[in-house]
């Protein structure tokens, strides 16, 4: 898997490469396996670490503003790109890969 980032912002741009780094780790998915459960999921460990490896082929990275001022949507992901919502830039870069990783 890669990642095609289009947008400028730094903390973006540090987290695509974080999460690509992760997609190429092992050890990565082992400890994603390992994990005793997940928030947002029913999923179970092994199967999320599978959803993780099946994702094929590059993924893009852009960026959308929200006509709500208000929107609590940190991205979203149509197709094979994930839109990141400009009002939500100032996120901290770990939730930034949070959010890229869950998209």
């Amino acid at each position: 898997m890669q990642l095609d980032n289009h947008v400028t912002d730094l903390t973006v741009s540090r987290a695509c490469a974080i999460v690509a780094a992760h997609y190429r780790d092992a050890e990565f998915l082992n400890r994603v396996e390992r994990r005793g459960s997940y928030r947002f999921t029913w999923d179970n460990p092994r199967t999320v670490a599978a959803r993780i490896s099946a994702v094929a082929g590059t993924l893009v990275v852009r960026s959308y503003t929200t006509p709500n001022p208000r929107s609590q949507v940190i991205g979203y992901r149509q197709r094979n790109t994930i839109y990141v919502n400009t009002l939500w830039f100032a996120l901290p870069l770990e939730k930034r890969v949070e959010n890229i990783m869950h998209e």
